[in-house]
């Protein structure tokens, strides 16, 4: 009994390793995707570097610390043993890693955009910029959390630690907008409220993305068996 627990914990903590780097990775191209594509197309900066800084230090350091301390799922065990020669990369992190990056970039470049041309403010396309690159980073923290549970049906309470994290890094956002010290320091606007509803519809595309992977993952699964059957 003792080997099978420690078993359990290992294949949870190297897990857990596995979706803390994959979640950096792919927030962390985000950012650079979303700066590199204003450059290549000859926009102004749509982050300041205190805005990255922030990014960094909130909405990727926080759920980082919550994803490796996730508790093992139900069906730990029932899983076949990982191959020795596989490492934490992997042909499909990798490409999990590209899409969701890609996607976290894109999101927040479209909102840069409307922004700028409904509003003609750079300091408030820039607020909008940062605000769905922080929100959507937080909402695919959760997606990355859950796995292939799909986000109706995982237990959202059983990692507290994950609920913080998101709450405490929308509520440090919120107040680099709406709180003037902050505001000032950053250079950011206060937003309506069409302008939140937006960012948070936007920021929501990951997490559609993570359920259209997990739909379709399921569906290869149930065809496999049926074609084994």
């Amino acid at each position: 009994s003792t080997i099978a627990v420690a078993v359990e914990q290992g294949r949870n903590i190297f897990e857990n390793i596995r979706k803390s780097v994959y979640f950096l990775l792919s927030s962390n191209l985000g950012e650079l995707i979303t700066m590199f594509f204003a450059m290549l197309f000859g926009w102004k900066a749509p982050l300041l570097p205190l805005h990255i800084l922030w990014i960094n230090l909130i909405t990727d350091s926080l759920p980082a610390l919550a994803l490796g301390a996730n508790p093992a799922s139900s069906d730990t065990m029932q899983k076949p043993p990982r191959p020795a020669e596989e490492g934490i990369f992997t042909r499909r992190g990798w490409m999990s890693v590209g899409i969701y990056g890609a996607v976290i970039g894109a999101v927040a470049l479209v909102m840069f955009k409307i922004a700028e041309y409904v509003t003609g403010s750079i300091e408030t396309a820039r607020t909008c910029a940062f605000a769905t690159l922080a929100i959507s980073q937080l909402f695919h923290a959760v997606g990355v959390r859950i796995g292939m549970r799909g986000i109706f049906r995982a237990n959202h309470q059983e990692n507290k630690f994950m609920l913080w994290a998101v709450l405490t890094g929308l509520v440090l956002t919120a107040a680099v907008l709406y709180i003037p010290l902050f505001a000032s320091l950053f250079d950011t606007r206060p937003l309506g409220i069409l302008w939140i509803g937006g960012i948070i519809v936007a920021s929501l595309i990951p997490i559609a993305a993570h359920e259209i992977e997990v739909l379709i993952m399921h569906m290869k699964k149930r065809r496999e068996i049926k074609n084994g059957d």
